[in-house]
């Protein structure tokens, strides 16, 4: 991998950004790694997925990795600590048990040395009243299957929904309702501990596949991340900037259902990167984040 400044696409990637880009790659064989050796399926998927499909790297504007496994190995995994994993530090797998703190519907496999902060981990920290790993890491979504029943699927998105609308906005709906009233009411003895059980609980509904459709958390991207159980059947290996990591077998069938023509690049205006205020590969969280004096979680100014 080239390490210098260099402009991909119209976008400047500078070295600081590809030396976070070798750790998502160190991540993602250190994973691969440890996979292989408890017997665990991965995918990448998303944007990491366009970025193997499109740039045989990562996609420049991008600034995360995330990867699919199938809920099986997602729940054996979601409940093994770091240790039985095979995780060593810097490693660290981040679960709802393994960091009581974080509790958050999916999964992060992270490096401790490194940073990642974003506006949405600073918040659940300060809601959490403390601060948790927020290391480089590779993003882990459960491959669930999907109903056949329309009313099980409303059932699951309503439900699904309404917990991540709860956990984000606190408790809060835009006007003073009967809803509104409830959920103040709600946010005093419900924990976030129990809303991601109940958001995990309802994507874990049909443990038999009978639509031979899956998802992963479709209520939250309007029917996009639907696909033939077929397009999962098996792996195809494809590359990533000097690795090589797995993919759908039917990944260019499972991006067209997710993005369209996902070959064709966005907007000059839309290449940019959404999700963190502070990354680094040189710097550990622990030397950016702090606990404010009114007991928030801030980003310590730079």
């Amino acid at each position: 991998m080239n390490m210098n400044d260099e402009v991909i696409c119209g976008h400047l990637v500078t070295a600081q950004k590809k030396r976070v880009n070798a750790v998502y790659l160190d991540l993602l064989q250190e994973f691969d790694r440890l996979c292989r050796k408890n017997g665990f399926t991965y995918w990448l998927t998303y944007g990491s997925l366009i970025g193997a499909a499109r740039h045989k790297g990562f996609v420049p504007w991008d600034d995360d990795v995330d990867v699919q496994m199938p809920r099986k190995d997602f729940d054996k995994l979601r409940h093994m600590t770091s240790e039985a994993f095979g995780a060593r530090d810097p490693y660290f797998l981040q679960t709802p048990y393994t960091e009581p703190l974080f509790q958050q519907r999916i999964l992060r496999f992270r490096r401790s040395d490194t940073a990642c902060v974003s506006p949405y981990d600073l918040k659940m920290a300060t809601k959490a009243g403390g601060i948790y790993n927020m290391g480089l890491a590779l993003a882990i979504f459960p491959l669930d299957n999907w109903p056949k029943s329309h009313l099980i699927q409303k059932l699951q998105l309503t439900i699904a929904r309404t917990g991540v609308d709860f956990r984000t906005d606190g408790g809060q709906v835009k006007k003073k309702t009967l809803l509104n009233t409830v959920m103040r009411l709600a946010d005093k003895v419900v924990t976030e501990k129990m809303i991601v059980q109940v958001i995990n609980g309802m994507y874990k509904l049909c443990p038999k596949n009978r639509s031979g459709m899956v998802q992963t958390f479709e209520g939250f991207y309007n029917g996009r991340n639907v696909w033939p159980a077929e397009d999962y059947a098996g792996s195809v290996m494809l590359q990533l900037e000097d690795i090589m990591v797995p993919a759908p077998i039917n990944y260019k069938d499972v991006l067209t259902v997710r993005y369209g023509d996902y070959m064709q690049l966005p907007p000059e205006e839309e290449r940019v990167e959404p999700h963190v205020d502070f990354m680094s590969a040189d710097v550990s969280y622990k030397d950016v984040v702090e606990m404010g004096p009114d007991g928030e979680v801030v980003l310590r100014r730079q």
